[in-house]
């Protein structure tokens, strides 16, 4: 396995970190080309992402600034993040 971006990339399945979401939902942030380059190729090739609901929480709290809403919105309105997101519970 290999980490990338706060990527935990397998064969098929993709661990995402909290790291990985911000960089991909701020567009500032110095990781957004690589982790939205990661993340568009693990789409386009089928992989599933897997996270936990600790870290969308986690995301989300650090993303709360106003800024960063329509990027939090749009995301969350995408059609394909949630058939290919796995998010088991916390704990």
């Amino acid at each position: 396995m290999e980490r990338r971006s706060g990527i935990l990339i397998g064969s098929d399945r993709c661990f995402v970190d909290t790291e990985c979401w911000i960089a991909l939902l701020n567009k500032r942030d110095n990781l957004h080309k690589t982790a939205d380059t990661i993340y568009k190729h693990r789409m386009e090739s089928g992989s599933s992402l897997v996270t936990t609901s600790c870290v969308l929480t986690e995301t989300f709290n650090a993303l709360a600034n106003p800024a960063f809403k329509p990027s939090v919105i749009a995301f969350r309105r995408h059609p394909g993040w949630r058939s290919s997101l796995s998010i088991p519970p916390c704990g």
